[in-house]
């Protein structure tokens, strides 16, 4: 993987990191106490997985584009937090939460998934052009909203079954959108 004893900057600006080998996946990991610096772009593409790792908090400063294009996934897992910069997906791109991911101050302009079981948390002004959907099936699946969470941009948040809603004056018996697909 990438990052795991690597210095603070995953790539340089203008530089691109690319998981492009369909089925397989490449990690990349953060230091707990300094995170990664993002400048150039990062990407999952011809069907890769590029697994974005937290090790329990660690924080990807991202100063550029984290994508994932058709086909491909960008997967957030142990706590990964994104700061800053862009989130975008192209055709059946996803990215998604595996267990527990933070977004912080950032744009959403793709299809963003929590999966079944996971706590996605959101801090600062995320402006979402995309979409943003949390597909709960059996299990309790989380929007934390940390803060003063400010929300812009036009685009949608989706609660699916048990999905829920968690923030300052928020209850989840008082989930106001629960059903099929929310808007």
């Amino acid at each position: 993987g990438v990052g795991a004893n690597a210095s603070e900057s995953v790539n340089q600006t203008g530089g691109v990191l690319d998981g492009n080998v369909s089925g397989l996946t490449l990690p990349v990991r953060t230091r707990s106490a300094n995170g990664l610096s993002v400048d150039g772009r990062m990407r999952a593409s011809g069907g890769c997985i590029l697994l974005l790792t937290g090790n329990g908090g660690g924080a990807f400063v991202n100063h550029n584009v984290i994508e994932a294009l058709d086909g491909s996934q960008v997967q957030l897992t142990s706590g990964a937090t994104i700061v800053g910069g862009t989130l975008l997906t192209v055709g059946t791109g996803t990215i998604q939460t595996l267990d527990s991911a933070t977004l912080n101050g950032l744009t959403n302009g793709g299809t963003f998934i929590g999966l079944n079981n996971t706590t996605t948390t959101l801090i600062g002004t995320i402006v979402n052009s995309g979409s943003i959907s949390l597909n709960s099936t059996a299990n309790l699946t989380d929007l934390s909203l940390t803060g003063d969470v400010t929300l812009s941009g036009g685009g949608t948040i989706h609660l699916t079954n048990l999905a829920r809603l968690l923030g300052r004056g928020i209850l989840p018996t008082d989930n106001p959108t629960r059903g099929e697909t929310n808007t």
